[in-house]
């Protein structure tokens, strides 16, 4: 006898997302942002995974690497910053991008790029 159990899951998994946000009204980035703001980077990362297919490849990358960078993987977060700049983004974006990537590269003693950054910023 076969069960439909797989039927009802993949089911709950398309309609999860909607769910959430009937729940929560904002807007997956809004939401992910808000997060980060609040310094809730644990629930940020849960939302990040939530969300992944509904974020186009630049937030989800932008808030990758803000992530990253807050769990102290600066050379991932560097690699996901390295290919969010090749969007076009506000200068908001980039400008918290360059500041992530300055603290990236301080935290792997790359001074030289930490001063290119610097020098990017100012």
């Amino acid at each position: 006898m076969k069960t439909n159990r797989p039927n009802y899951l993949k089911r709950f998994a398309l309609l999860f997302p909607i769910l959430i946000l009937a729940i929560f009204p904002q807007t997956p980035d809004a939401n992910i942002q808000s997060l980060i703001d609040r310094k809730e980077y644990f629930k940020a990362k849960d939302s990040l995974v939530v969300y992944a297919e509904m974020l186009s490849v630049e937030k989800s990358l932008y808030f990758g690497a803000i992530l990253d960078n807050v769990f102290n993987r600066p050379n991932i977060s560097n690699e996901k910053i390295r290919h969010c700049l090749e969007f076009q983004l506000s200068d908001t974006l980039v400008a918290e991008l360059l500041k992530t990537k300055l603290n990236n590269d301080i935290r792997m003693n790359d001074f030289k790029a930490a001063t290119a950054v610097t020098d990017t910023l100012l």
